[in-house]
């Protein structure tokens, strides 16, 4: 009874960034002006570090975590509206969202904290 359309569309468009954006855009004009190769060897070092290497593998648990809930838990897979504004807007939301289930944890903790080491229930 109901028949989906097919798409005729079979072509792809293949674009490059040099074709986006323009040549006078300021991101690109900073680029020609400054040298930012002292900083790229400052940064590998540090990278290569003991430490360095230590903090690179709590990224995955904090940062690339903290992602994957936003994308999961909180919606962010697809966007619920269309247009950059609405889909900033929605992102800005999901943030402040996270934000305050944070503070609303820390809080939760503290108050447990705080309870437990003065051997009583008492607010804090």
């Amino acid at each position: 009874m109901f028949k989906r359309k097919e798409s005729d569309q079979i072509e792809y468009e293949f674009v490059s960034i040099d074709e986006l954006v323009p040549e006078d855009h300021v991101p690109r004009l900073i680029d020609k002006f400054i040298d930012y190769s002292f900083l790229l060897e400052k940064v590998r070092l540090n990278r290569l570090s003991k430490s360095g290497k230590m903090l690179y593998k709590f990224r995955k648990e904090k940062i690339e975590r903290s992602f994957a809930d936003s994308k999961e838990l909180h919606g962010l897979r697809y966007c619920r509206l269309r247009g950059l504004k609405n889909a900033f807007d929605q992102v800005l939301l999901t943030a402040a969202c996270k934000n305050l289930k944070k503070i609303a944890t820390h809080l939760a903790r503290s108050e447990m904290v705080c309870c437990n080491s003065l051997g009583r229930v008492a607010s804090c």
